[in-house]
């Protein structure tokens, strides 16, 4: 059943049930627009389909990813790639504003055109890091030709280039000079959606102490939860939680990680066992309306 579900749901089985499912019983044929009012049958398992994540950044999701090594960007730190510029030249349409600074007339045209907004915030580009001192002469020394900031003042330049040299540090972390650069806001949208549990938040939710009501009081006591046992746990309750879509609202992981943790008394019952007495005893009546401690019969269901 779990190879199957992921047949579905992925177009390929990921999990360690691959194997158990024959051959002729892993195919996914789905039906896809090849063409204007054209459809056909892909076999989505076959091994030559590309399957592809939000970490891939793929082109039908909007990014475009423009990259130094094709000739878009050069040394020099000017932001000149050609797909940059198509879109900015637009701001020089007839009917943007003419008048005003240039940034003025860009921000104007750009609070009118939804569409070459996220266009640009799709962007991902590969350029020299601001923070790496061995590119700074490559970039700023233009700035002492004619009509530029320090025209005629290289003493102006070289304390500008002292000041800045003060906050580089990237010669230290011996990373390479050339990084992918993202639009903040997309790149923050982006990563909302992860919904993956890292060590610290998997502790709030699992903490050390456990806290239950006993009457009308409100007992916390510690409890044998520890890093170790939250760590065994937390790959796999966030594997099934991507899985089984339980990650794709706040609101879902909420249910299933408070009923988990209560179930489960925080990772310390985990089992499924009860007695075969007791479940005959609980099905057949013999305890009639009585359902005290039924929760401890069924400790470590989720």
């Amino acid at each position: 059943a779990s190879a199957g579900y992921e047949l579905l749901r992925f177009g390929r089985v990921i999990g360690p049930d691959k194997d158990r499912l024959p051959a002729d019983k892993s195919a996914n044929w789905q039906s896809v627009s090849f063409a204007a009012q054209q459809t056909g049958y892909v076999n989505l398992s076959d091994a030559r389909i590309h399957k592809l994540s939000d970490a891939d950044f793929p082109w039908f999701m909007g990014w475009t990813k423009v990259s130094e090594g094709a000739g878009a960007l050069s040394d020099d730190g000017l932001c000149d790639a050609k797909v940059i510029l198509d879109l900015l030249q637009e701001a020089n349409s007839a009917d943007a504003p003419k008048a005003g600074a240039d940034q003025d007339r860009l921000a104007a045209y750009l609070r009118d055109h939804e569409d070459v907004r996220q266009k640009l915030r799709g962007l991902i580009c590969e350029a020299p890091t601001e923070w790496d001192k061995s590119t700074n002469h490559k970039r700023f020394d233009r700035l002492v030709e004619v009509g530029e900031h320090y025209e005629g003042n290289p003493d102006g330049l070289q304390k500008f280039l002292d000041f800045v040299e003060g906050f580089q540090f990237w010669d230290k972390t011996g990373l390479p000079t050339k990084v992918w650069h993202f639009h903040p806001l997309r790149f923050v949208d982006q990563f909302k959606g992860c919904g993956w549990l890292d060590a610290r938040e998997f502790a709030l939710i699992y903490p050390d102490t456990y806290t239950r009501k006993n009457g009308r009081q409100i007992e916390t006591a510690p409890h044998a939860v520890s890093d170790g046992l939250r760590e065994k746990y937390r790959h796999i309750i966030n594997r099934a939680m991507k899985k089984h879509l339980i990650s794709l609202t706040p609101s879902r992981m909420s249910h299933f990680l408070g009923q988990g943790a209560e179930e489960s008394r925080t990772l310390t019952w985990m089992n499924e066992r009860r007695s075969e007495e007791s479940c005959n005893e609980f099905y057949s009546g013999k305890n009639g309306n009585n359902l005290h401690g039924d929760g401890y019969r069924f400790r470590g269901r989720d």
